[in-house]
């Protein structure tokens, strides 16, 4: 049977080493931005945020970008409560437009 979610492999009192810019592309990613949303936010191409992607996908054994949210989340990497404040003005225009966007924060640990 093919394993769909592969177990952290790191012990549960140590976090992997994320560099600064891949925490800051975790941090975008819990915010709901697309690859496209967050190159353009930190001034990077699509390729290179798939290139972070993928090595926070291993570094956090995941294979998805919620699991990669949820993962992070619980080792302190990031806060769902702590959101950028232009992101949350950004989304209120969008809840007004009637534009449907998914939100990571919704899913529990």
């Amino acid at each position: 049977m093919k394993q769909v979610f592969r177990p952290l492999t790191t012990p549960a009192n140590t976090i992997p080493f994320i560099t600064p810019r891949e925490l800051q592309v975790l941090q975008w990613l819990a915010c709901g931005l697309s690859n496209k949303e967050i190159a353009a936010a930190l001034c990077l191409s699509d390729k290179t945020v798939a290139t972070h992607m993928k090595s926070i996908f291993d570094k956090l054994g995941v294979h998805n970008r919620l699991m990669a949210v949820r993962v992070g989340q619980k080792l302190g990497l990031i806060d769902l409560n702590n959101e950028d404040p232009e992101r949350e003005r950004e989304r209120e225009r969008e809840r007004a437009s009637g534009r449907k966007r998914m939100i990571w924060a919704k899913y529990p640990i």
